[in-house]
C-alpha cells in the first residue's frame, strides 16, 4: 500500500512538473509571436553561412552536377530575446522556418533545392538553421575527367546594407565527405564572401559566397559512358533572373 501511495505521488509529481513545463513554453510562445512580423527582416542582423558537402555525381549525357550539401546558417534576431527564469528555465525552442523570418538564400547559376527543417531558436535571439540541400549545377570540364564546379549562394532578393553576409567557420567543408560511397573525390579551393553592385539596383552592394571545388573520378571508378561517351561541346547559358530585378547572372549586370 505504501508502495502505490509513493508510485502514486511520484506520477503525479512529473506530471505536475511537465505541465508547468508545456505552459511555460506555451506562454513564452505567445510572448515571442503574438507581434511578431516574420515579413521583416531583423535588424542588424549579419547571416552566417556555410556548407557541409557529403557527396557528389556527375551525369555524362546531361553534364550535370548534383552536389547533396548540408547547409548552415546563424543569425540574430533581437525580437526573439527571452529571460530563461521567467519562463520555467526555458533556453531553446525548436522552431519551423513558417514562424520565422529566413533567409532567402539560393543558388545562383543553377538549381536547389532544400528541406525546411525546424531551426533552433536561443533565448538570446540566435538562431541556427542546418536543413539538407541539393544543388544541380553545370561545372566546367579541365584536362583527365577534372570537374571545376564553382557554387555561388546567397540572398535571392534582400541587399547587404540590410542583412549582411559572413562565413560559418571556414564557410566551406569536406569533413563529412562520404569518400567510399561517391564517385566523386572533392577538394576545396577559394571560398570567399565576394560583393558587388548592380547598375539596375540603384548601386546597392548585394552579397554572396562563392566555393570552388575540383572534383575527380576515383581511381578504380567503373563507369561505361567513361570510354564510350561521345563529346559534344556545349555553350550553356544558365541564367536566374530575380523578381526584384538583381540580375543573378554577373554576365548580364549591363542589360539591367
Amino acid at each position: 500500500m505504501k508502495l502505490l501511495l509513493v508510485t502514486l505521488v511520484l506520477a503525479l509529481s512529473v506530471e505536475a512538473i511537465l505541465g508547468s513545463h508545456y505552459e511555460a513554453k506555451a506562454k513564452l510562445w505567445k510572448h515571442l509571436f503574438d507581434d511578431y512580423h516574420k515579413e521583416f527582416e531583423p535588424e542588424d542582423a549579419k547571416i552566417g553561412f556555410g556548407m557541409g558537402i557529403q557527396c557528389a555525381m556527375y551525369d555524362r549525357r546531361t553534364h550535370v552536377v548534383s552536389t547533396y550539401v548540408w547547409e548552415r546558417y546563424s543569425w540574430v534576431d533581437k525580437r526573439l530575446t527571452w529571460a530563461p527564469a521567467d519562463y520555467d528555465n526555458v533556453q531553446s525552442l525548436r522552431v519551423s522556418p513558417d514562424h520565422l523570418w529566413m533567409p532567402d538564400f539560393k543558388l545562383y547559376h543553377g538549381h536547389d533545392e532544400k528541406e525546411m527543417t525546424k531551426t533552433v531558436l536561443n533565448h538570446d535571439g540566435s538562431i541556427i538553421w542546418i536543413p539538407p540541400a541539393m544543388y544541380k549545377s553545370l561545372c566546367e570540364k579541365g584536362a583527365n575527367d577534372t570537374l571545376h564546379c564553382h557554387y555561388k549562394i546567397g540572398s535571392w532578393t534582400v541587399d547587404d546594407d540590410t542583412v549582411g553576409l559572413e562565413k560559418w567557420g571556414a564557410g566551406a567543408s569536406l569533413d563529412y565527405y562520404q569518400n567510399t560511397t561517391c564517385p566523386l573525390v572533392p577538394s576545396l579551393g577559394h571560398v570567399e564572401v565576394i560583393r558587388r553592385t548592380y547598375p539596375c539596383c540603384h548601386n546597392i552592394p548585394y552579397a554572396a559566397m562563392e566555393i570552388a571545388v575540383d572534383y575527380v573520378y576515383h581511381d578504380d571508378h567503373d563507369d561505361d559512358h567513361h570510354h564510350h561517351h561521345h563529346h559534344h561541346d556545349h555553350d550553356h547559358d544558365h541564367d536566374h533572373h530575380a523578381a526584384v530585378a538583381k540580375p543573378a547572372h554577373d554576365d548580364h549586370e549591363d542589360e539591367c
